[in-house]
Protein backbone atom coordinates (compact mmCIF):
# COMPACT_ATOMS: atom_id res chain seq x y z
CA UNK A 1 0.00 0.00 0.00
CA UNK A 2 1.40 3.39 -1.01
CA UNK A 3 0.97 6.27 1.41
CA UNK A 4 1.50 9.62 -0.27
CA UNK A 5 3.32 12.26 1.73
CA UNK A 6 4.16 15.90 1.27
CA UNK A 7 7.68 16.96 2.26
CA UNK A 8 8.37 20.38 3.73
CA UNK A 9 11.43 22.04 5.21
CA UNK A 10 11.30 24.15 8.33
CA UNK A 11 13.14 25.35 11.39
CA UNK A 12 12.67 23.76 14.80
CA UNK A 13 11.36 26.46 17.12
CA UNK A 14 11.06 24.28 20.20
CA UNK A 15 11.90 20.65 20.96
CA UNK A 16 10.02 18.93 23.78
CA UNK A 17 10.99 15.30 24.15
CA UNK A 18 9.51 13.32 21.30
CA UNK A 19 7.73 16.31 19.69
CA UNK A 20 8.89 19.56 18.14
CA UNK A 21 7.31 22.81 17.01
CA UNK A 22 8.36 23.54 13.43
CA UNK A 23 8.05 26.90 11.64
CA UNK A 24 8.16 26.91 7.87
CA UNK A 25 7.03 28.78 4.81
CA UNK A 26 4.30 27.75 2.41
CA UNK A 27 4.16 24.14 1.33
CA UNK A 28 6.45 22.88 -1.40
CA UNK A 29 3.41 22.13 -3.53
CA UNK A 30 2.70 25.88 -3.65
CA UNK A 31 6.26 26.61 -4.76
CA UNK A 32 5.65 25.31 -8.28
CA UNK A 33 2.21 26.88 -8.68
CA UNK A 34 1.95 29.61 -11.31
CA UNK A 35 -0.58 31.55 -9.25
CA UNK A 36 1.34 31.53 -5.97
CA UNK A 37 2.01 35.27 -5.99
CA UNK A 38 -1.65 36.18 -6.22
CA UNK A 39 -3.23 33.33 -4.29
CA UNK A 40 -5.73 34.58 -1.72
CA UNK A 41 -5.20 31.51 0.46
CA UNK A 42 -1.67 32.72 1.10
CA UNK A 43 -2.66 36.20 2.17
CA UNK A 44 -2.30 37.92 -1.20
CA UNK A 45 1.25 38.80 -2.12
CA UNK A 46 3.01 37.97 1.12
CA UNK A 47 4.43 34.70 2.33
CA UNK A 48 2.96 33.15 5.41
CA UNK A 49 4.81 31.07 7.91
CA UNK A 50 3.08 28.15 9.48
CA UNK A 51 3.70 26.32 12.71
CA UNK A 52 3.13 22.62 13.13
CA UNK A 53 3.76 20.27 16.04
CA UNK A 54 5.35 17.07 14.75
CA UNK A 55 6.95 13.87 16.02
CA UNK A 56 10.66 14.29 16.67
CA UNK A 57 12.00 10.73 16.54
CA UNK A 58 15.48 11.76 15.38
CA UNK A 59 16.43 14.23 18.12
CA UNK A 60 16.24 17.56 16.30
CA UNK A 61 16.90 20.59 18.49
CA UNK A 62 15.85 24.24 18.43
CA UNK A 63 17.37 26.05 15.47
CA UNK A 64 17.86 22.95 13.31
CA UNK A 65 16.68 23.04 9.71
CA UNK A 66 14.69 19.86 9.16
CA UNK A 67 12.60 18.03 6.59
CA UNK A 68 9.18 16.90 7.74
CA UNK A 69 6.74 14.55 6.07
CA UNK A 70 3.04 15.29 6.24
CA UNK A 71 0.77 12.46 5.08
CA UNK A 72 -1.71 13.50 2.39
CA UNK A 73 -4.59 12.12 4.45
CA UNK A 74 -3.74 14.67 7.16
CA UNK A 75 -4.10 17.52 4.66
CA UNK A 76 -7.47 16.17 3.49
CA UNK A 77 -8.63 15.60 7.07
CA UNK A 78 -7.68 19.17 7.98
CA UNK A 79 -9.53 20.58 4.95
CA UNK A 80 -12.62 18.57 5.88
CA UNK A 81 -12.42 19.74 9.50
CA UNK A 82 -11.87 23.40 8.61
CA UNK A 83 -14.23 23.73 5.64
CA UNK A 84 -16.38 20.64 5.04
CA UNK A 85 -17.96 20.21 8.47
CA UNK A 86 -18.77 23.89 8.98
CA UNK A 87 -20.44 23.97 5.56
CA UNK A 88 -22.46 20.88 6.46
CA UNK A 89 -23.53 22.43 9.79
CA UNK A 90 -24.48 25.67 8.01
CA UNK A 91 -26.62 23.80 5.50
CA UNK A 92 -28.34 21.47 8.00
CA UNK A 93 -29.07 24.25 10.51
CA UNK A 94 -30.32 26.55 7.75
CA UNK A 95 -32.66 23.96 6.23
CA UNK A 96 -33.99 22.91 9.64
CA UNK A 97 -34.60 26.52 10.70
CA UNK A 98 -36.29 27.30 7.39
CA UNK A 99 -38.80 24.47 7.74
CA UNK A 100 -39.41 25.05 11.46
CA UNK A 101 -39.94 28.76 10.86
CA UNK A 102 -42.28 28.08 7.95
CA UNK A 103 -44.21 25.38 9.84
CA UNK A 104 -44.78 27.42 13.02
CA UNK A 105 -44.91 30.87 11.42
CA UNK A 106 -42.02 32.25 13.43
CA UNK A 107 -40.28 35.11 11.59
CA UNK A 108 -39.32 35.04 7.95
CA UNK A 109 -38.06 31.60 6.94
CA UNK A 110 -35.18 32.95 4.82
CA UNK A 111 -33.89 35.19 7.60
CA UNK A 112 -34.21 32.44 10.20
CA UNK A 113 -32.36 30.00 7.94
CA UNK A 114 -29.50 32.44 7.37
CA UNK A 115 -29.14 33.35 11.04
CA UNK A 116 -29.31 29.72 12.14
CA UNK A 117 -26.68 28.68 9.60
CA UNK A 118 -24.32 31.45 10.70
CA UNK A 119 -24.91 30.58 14.36
CA UNK A 120 -24.13 26.91 13.67
CA UNK A 121 -20.81 27.82 12.07
CA UNK A 122 -19.87 30.17 14.92
CA UNK A 123 -20.72 27.47 17.47
CA UNK A 124 -18.65 24.93 15.51
CA UNK A 125 -15.54 27.09 15.45
CA UNK A 126 -15.82 28.17 19.10
CA UNK A 127 -16.72 24.74 20.52
CA UNK A 128 -13.16 23.46 20.78
CA UNK A 129 -13.57 20.82 18.06
CA UNK A 130 -10.52 22.18 16.25
CA UNK A 131 -8.31 21.88 19.36
CA UNK A 132 -9.28 18.21 19.72
CA UNK A 133 -8.53 17.60 16.04
CA UNK A 134 -5.18 19.39 16.41
CA UNK A 135 -4.10 17.05 19.22
CA UNK A 136 -5.31 13.93 17.41
CA UNK A 137 -3.79 14.97 14.10
CA UNK A 138 -0.13 14.66 15.07
CA UNK A 139 0.83 12.47 12.09
CA UNK A 140 3.65 14.58 10.66
CA UNK A 141 7.20 13.70 11.60
CA UNK A 142 10.76 14.89 11.17
CA UNK A 143 12.59 12.60 8.76
CA UNK A 144 15.87 14.43 8.20
CA UNK A 145 18.04 17.13 9.75
CA UNK A 146 19.49 19.32 7.00
CA UNK A 147 21.68 21.52 9.21
CA UNK A 148 22.30 22.25 12.85
CA UNK A 149 22.32 25.84 14.04
CA UNK A 150 24.65 26.46 16.97
CA UNK A 151 23.93 30.21 16.74
CA UNK A 152 20.21 29.66 17.20
CA UNK A 153 20.85 27.37 20.18
CA UNK A 154 22.96 30.04 21.86
CA UNK A 155 20.30 32.69 21.24
CA UNK A 156 17.60 30.42 22.65
CA UNK A 157 19.56 29.60 25.80
CA UNK A 158 20.50 33.21 26.53
CA UNK A 159 16.89 34.35 26.08
CA UNK A 160 15.71 32.08 28.88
Amino acid sequence: MYNAVMKQTGIVQQADGDTALIAGERASTCGSCAGKSSCSTLGAWNQRTLELRVYNDIGAEAGDEVVIEVPDHLVLKSAYTLYGLPMLFFFVAGVAAYFVSQRFGVGQPDVMASLSGIAAVVIYYTSGVLKVQEKEGLDARIVQINSRSDVMKLACHTAE
